[in-house]
């Protein structure tokens, strides 16, 4: 719908007798921002706002005054003319997410939003897993997600680490590893190499400062059974259960980082094993393909049966 064709489709379709389910991939429904990151950290002001001024004010979409203002006015015009109450049903990716919409000033009936994870189409290793000695980190190089605080923490310290991806922060990234031997940038690389690097590493570690949607890598490590050391913040705190499926950390706090390398690199190995299986079992309960498809076939056939019950009562 943004910069595409527009909310008013909702109201076409729905014209039109059209069932119609929206997958919230992020919160822009109820602020600008999408991430309700800006400033350097997470700001939940304007969610309960009727107009999101606070947003607005701090420029939370790219840094403009305008392009903040013009996409608020948009989605809360709509709200205003409960475009947003014609959808049958709303798709979050964790009961996290669906708490903060249903406490923001959308004003959408709870009973209409469901949680569906992501999943990945994944096999769990055949062999038993290796710990080496070096973690990973593969996503956007970018302020939200952390990835420079990780790095000064890491380089007080002899731990490995391998850096995958690309982003505004990439020279930053490069000249950390340019100075610190134990921090290899590697950038790009296609998803047969980043499974293996998942699958050899000592944990993936995930230091997002923002509310994450559900992060495709986590699963991934958890399909082949690599334990996640993650920031404290959002749906990582849910996803990541501590000295279950993983270890958290303050992700601004540098102590607080290189005290959960310390208590993984000093775990005995029986304990890390018995993780790595909580990680397996994990994806296998909650995110596997089957999973998926038979929540959203559920909540189709529901939906579709409803719309003709309605459309026969009004006929």
């Amino acid at each position: 719908l943004h910069y595409g064709i527009g909310p008013f489709l909702i109201r076409k379709l729905k014209k039109k007798g059209y069932p119609i389910v929206m997958t919230l991939h992020n919160f822009r429904l109820i602020c600008p921002s999408a991430t309700l990151f800006y400033n350097g950290s997470v700001h939940t002001e304007s969610i309960k706002e009727d107009f999101p001024w606070t947003a607005v004010k701090n420029k939370a979409l790219d840094h403009s005054l305008v392009k903040t203002f013009i996409t608020a006015y948009t989605y809360w015009i709509h709200k205003k003319i409960n475009t947003w109450q014609l959808v049958d049903r709303y798709f979050t990716f964790s009961n996290f997410s669906k708490a903060i919409f249903n406490e923001s000033s959308l004003g959408v009936d709870p009973n209409k939003f469901t949680v569906k994870p992501n999943f990945v189409n994944s096999t769990v290793a055949s062999t038993e897993k290796v710990f080496r000695d070096y973690y990973i980190y593969i996503g956007r190089l970018s302020e939200e997600k952390g990835i420079i605080q990780l790095l000064e923490a890491i380089s007080k310290t002899d731990y490995r680490i391998k850096i995958f991806g690309t982003g505004p922060l990439e020279k930053q990234v490069q000249d950390y590893a340019d100075i610190k031997s134990n921090i290899e940038y590697l950038g790009f690389q296609n998803k047969e190499i980043l499974q293996k690097e998942i699958n050899r590493a000592n944990a993936l570690i995930v230091p997002s400062v923002c509310y994450e949607g559900m992060p495709m890598t986590i699963i991934e490590a958890f399909a082949m059974g690599t334990p996640i050391i993650c920031s404290n913040i959002g749906i990582l705190k849910q996803m990541v259960v501590a000295l279950y499926t993983g270890i958290q950390f303050d992700p601004y706090n540098r102590a607080s980082i290189i005290s959960a390398l310390d208590t993984w690199s000093n775990m005995d190995i029986h304990t890390k094993e018995l993780i790595s299986k909580n990680c397996i079992n994990e994806f296998q309960n909650k995110y596997t393909a089957k999973i998926y498809i038979s929540l959203i076939e559920e909540v189709y056939q529901q939906l579709i049966k409803e719309n003709e019950h309605n459309n026969y009562r009004s006929s």
